[in-house]
């Protein structure tokens, strides 16, 4: 598929249409409810967009996670985007630490890694919601089913690529 951008859109913001559409269906998919926590594992351009998104759909608090201390420094800037350096921090301790021991409410798994589904798990509240973005091929299904989560994939964004383009569009003007 192929979409016009408005000529006020530049191509820079363009290349981001892409990385909008992921984050705006893995919000919408987890149905985010006001003042609930996320967790987002990746801190790539799409992991960055979703918890941008997930703070903007009504998350109090998003942590985001990733190896590459370089991306997260990116968040340091952002109110209620807690970066978690995963070769140097405990993310079930930092995340237990945060909620009390209850965990999260929703965890985007948006890095694709394999590794990453050793603690998702863990860092979950009971009942809570799994939104995979990643390769959904990877995840442990005996881990998932015995805290009773919702999982969730997302589709393909194709849908939602014309609403990213339109936000982009406000944003530009």
């Amino acid at each position: 598929f192929v979409f016009k951008l408005p000529d006020n859109v530049s191509y820079a913001e363009g290349a981001m249409i892409e990385p909008l559409a992921v984050g705006l269906q893995a919000a919408e998919k987890a149905k985010i409810i006001p003042g609930e926590t996320a967790l987002v594992m990746g801190c790539g351009p799409i992991g960055l967009v979703i918890a941008l998104t997930a703070l903007a759909g009504g998350c109090s608090k998003v942590f985001i996670a990733d190896i590459v201390k370089e991306k997260l420094r990116m968040c340091e800037n952002y109110k209620n985007l807690i970066p978690i350096d995963l070769v140097n921090q405990n993310l079930v301790e930092i995340i237990n630490q945060h909620t009390d021991d209850w965990g999260v409410n929703i965890i985007f798994e948006a890095s694709g890694a394999t590794k990453a589904y050793d603690v998702i798990f863990d860092a979950i509240c009971p009942a809570g919601k799994v939104v995979i973005v990643g390769n959904p091929n990877m995840f442990g299904i005996n881990q998932f089913h015995s805290k009773h989560n919702g999982m969730l994939k997302t589709k393909p964004t194709i849908k939602k690529t014309p609403k990213a383009i339109k936000a982009i569009f406000i944003v530009s003007e």
